[in-house]
């Protein structure tokens, strides 16, 4: 089984895709939660936030501030992010997520390697970098008539390919490991604390890297889930940020009315981010922009 699966995905028999559908197999073989659990998120998706999402998945992908002028003519806005940024807010705005299925992956890649594309960002994040524009440069663009209403990414399809290749090197180097330490793992493989340790050392190392989370790395039966709720805000933390009362209370209301439906809890809570930025970026309050939104994302 091992042996075959290694063969079809070295020689491109069978797409990605199917040669996660097969390594269910061996992961339940070898009962491992860390590769039952890549599988599962490789063949259907990571969540929205996932703190285990590979770092092979993070494309850079730097996003440009678009102002619309009469006629139809576009322009980049270029934008400088404060210097205290925190280091998640600069992930984000330079780097994207790849978080779809490997299925979607492989057809987003396609035949191509040199079509670009772009992604248009949620509202509430370009207000966010609209907010960080500077004063004169805002009211440059209001005398022009100009209109700063998109945030983009350029994605080229290159990337797509690069997290499959990436992704099928792991994989393949996680089975060439597999069917190296235990030769007979189909026939006789025994679930003992040594096997097992091997086993995890062996697909953690390959799939993150000397910087694999601790909730993973500890063994097979250890599963952790990281929990991180919106309705554990500290309303007093945000009064610290200059945050208007009315506007605590509008959070406060958002997250009474989603109870009933927490999925769609995060985009109200960013579209709510974003006005909350313009209003103290309009106040002159740029360095609390930054706090606020590191704050909410711990959330999320």
């Amino acid at each position: 089984m091992i042996k075959q699966l290694i063969t079809d995905l070295a020689n491109d028999n069978i797409t990605l895709s199917q040669a996660f559908l097969r390594s269910k197999l061996i992961a339940y073989k070898i009962n491992n939660d860390t590769f039952k659990n890549w599988i599962k998120k490789e063949s259907e998706g990571y969540d929205y936030n996932d703190p285990l999402l590979p770092p092979y998945r993070k494309v850079y992908s730097e996003m440009q501030l678009i102002a619309q002028f009469a006629g139809g003519a576009e322009s980049i806005i270029p934008f400088k992010l404060p210097d205290d940024t925190p280091k998640e807010i600069l992930d984000t705005i330079y780097f994207h997520q790849i978080r779809e299925s490997l299925s979607i992956v492989e057809i987003q890649a396609g035949d191509k390697k040199t079509e670009n594309g772009r992604i248009t960002l949620p509202s509430a994040m370009m207000e966010m970098v609209k907010s960080t524009l500077p004063s004169n440069l805002k009211a440059q663009l209001r005398f022009s008539g100009a209109i700063v209403d998109k945030l983009e990414r350029k994605m080229n399809t290159v990337n797509y390919h690069d997290v499959i290749n990436q992704t099928k090197n792991k994989l393949l180097d996680i089975l060439l490991e597999l069917e190296s330490e235990f030769p007979n793992l189909e026939n006789d493989y025994i679930m003992n604390d040594s096997n097992n340790e091997k086993a995890n050392s062996i697909v953690t190392t390959n799939i993150y890297g000397g910087n694999a989370p601790v909730n993973i790395a500890t063994g097979n039966n250890n599963n952790q889930t990281i929990t991180l709720s919106i309705e554990n805000i500290d309303y007093e933390k945000l009064k610290s940020f200059d945050i208007e009362d009315k506007e605590i209370e509008d959070l406060k209301v958002i997250v009474e009315d989603s109870k009933q439906d927490k999925s769609k809890l995060p985009s109200k809570v960013l579209g709510w981010l974003g006005s909350v930025s313009s209003s103290l970026a309009a106040r002159g309050l740029y360095d609390k922009i930054p706090q606020i939104t590191e704050y909410i994302q711990t959330l999320l």
